[in-house]
């Protein structure tokens, strides 16, 4: 329950409401909710001990209006304790009605009214019937509700392991039963045989990712014969393979449904072409947004004090494993909190994924959001590479789809324009309702690629397996 009352910036007397802000599911929990500004009764559940106090005494000395011999270290009132909320876990006090340090009125940033606060004392020491109607109230500070929550995300990683390890036995037990099965129909199909074979092994279920091998001539003018002597090599051996394409720089691509097909191909090609050189695109990994955070850090200073706070990830990244922080700019709608861009790995998108999708640094939680970053040129208004590296010769407008820039077009700030985008004109991506420019993130073909660029990272498309 939260109160809402007191005073307004005037110094007149507000109303008192309450108003159930308990969070329904801790996965769902908003990035409001570990504000200075929470106030967070909760039911007397247990007590913390002494050594959770003192790993956390360093971090609430600095938390808004926390009480040291009786000073509150916000606004300096030396007769806090008056007014003062005990924590129930840390049995710390907090100042409830803080003041401005330089103006005589309530501080915008109070944990609760006056108003609410004498309520909330005289239900505390309220006895007989208001005491079984309204029942017992308990404050809890912001550092013991993240430490709680942080300790619910270690528990549920360990039920997933659990679960785990519950389905690989459950799944080698079924297996075990098919053998047996197996044996007593070929035992009713062949009786006057004395040896019952065992059941072949199932095959291996190919991933739903493809594999893919680049392979590079050393001279150019032998492209087309390489062509085909790649072709007879896939046909005489019985390799499957998608398709096989050349790519701008000449190179040809052959895409495998599976990583044995794949190491196939490299075997014969590296026997009978040994000439030819092939090599593996570097692995796509998953990038992820993190959201609403409260400072603007560099990347050096974010990325270690998002390793300190997750020993799991650390020790990930010291066996290889990929955890680097990108960038970190301020977001377009609240240009007071930033958001972070970082590359994973596949094994360390999956522990985040098991902590609800959020990420713990400091004191505090942020919400954890897949991205897509699909290129688009600037120039022609395709996708796959930059104005840079655009071999188009005339420049198609993001606006209207004309031949001209997007920057010289007249009619981008006219009330009277009409947009169209070229990539929803034409080709696979055709839409009669074509109404929006090119750069719109709600575009269908933007989509599309969105899409097809999830399907090529293995933590997305192995949930489909």
């Amino acid at each position: 329950m939260i109160g809402e009352g007191g005073f307004d910036d005037e110094g007149n007397r507000s109303s008192i409401s309450l108003q159930d802000d308990t969070p329904k599911n801790d996965r769902n929990v908003s990035e409001d909710m570990l504000s200075p500004q929470r106030f967070t009764p909760t039911l007397n559940s247990s007590t913390s001990s002494e050594s959770t106090q003192q790993r956390q005494g360093n971090i609430l000395q600095y938390q808004f209006a926390y009480i040291k011999d009786g000073t509150c270290n916000t606004c300096n009132d030396v007769q806090a304790n008056d007014t003062a909320l005990t924590c129930f876990l840390c049995k710390s006090s907090f100042h409830a009605v803080c003041r401005d340090a330089d103006k005589d009125r309530i501080n915008n940033a109070v944990i609760c009214p006056r108003t609410f606060f004498k309520a909330y004392s005289d239900r505390n020491a309220t006895k007989g019937v208001n005491s079984s109607r309204f029942g017992t109230f308990t404050f809890v500070c912001n550092v013991c509700k993240t430490h709680s929550e942080q300790n619910s995300a270690v528990s549920a990683e360990s039920k997933v392991d659990l679960i785990d390890r519950r389905v690989d036995n459950l799944t080698q037990s079924m297996e075990d039963m098919k053998g047996l099965l197996m044996k007593v129909v070929n035992m009713k199909t062949s009786p006057d045989k004395t040896e019952i074979s065992s059941p072949p092994s199932p095959a291996p279920v190919a991933p739903s990712y493809r594999s893919v091998l680049i392979m590079s001539s050393k001279s150019p003018e032998n492209q087309d014969q390489d062509r085909k002597d790649v072709d007879k090599i896939i046909k005489d051996n019985a390799i499957h393979a998608d398709k096989r394409y050349v790519n701008k720089k000449g190179d040809i691509v052959v895409v495998c449904p599976t990583t044995a097909d794949r190491e196939n191909l490299v075997k014969k090609v590296s026997q009978q072409l040994p000439e030819m050189k092939t090599h593996q695109p570097p692995e796509r990994l998953p990038t992820i947004s993190v959201a609403n955070l409260a400072d603007n850090y560099s990347e050096e200073d974010l990325e270690d004090l998002l390793l300190q706070a997750h020993p799991n990830i650390k020790a990930l990244k010291s066996q290889g494993e990929t955890f680097s922080v990108l960038k970190v700019k301020p977001q377009i709608k609240n240009s007071s909190k930033h958001q972070a861009t970082i590359r994973v790995s596949n094994n360390i998108r999956k522990i985040i994924e098991q902590q609800g999708d959020r990420l713990y640094i400091s004191s505090f939680s942020c919400k954890v959001y897949d991205q897509f970053h699909v290129k688009r040129c600037n120039n022609c208004q395709g996708f796959g590479h930059y104005r840079s590296e655009c071999e188009s010769e005339k420049a198609i407008c993001g606006y209207c789809s004309k031949n001209h820039t997007s920057e010289d077009c007249p009619e981008k700030k006219t009330n009277s324009r009409i947009s169209c985008c070229i990539n929803c004109s034409k080709g696979k991506y055709r839409d009669e309702r074509n109404t929006h420019t090119a750069f719109d993130r709600t575009c269908p073909a933007y989509v599309a690629e969105q899409q097809h660029l999830r399907k090529t990272i293995n933590y997305y498309s192995s949930k489909n397996l």
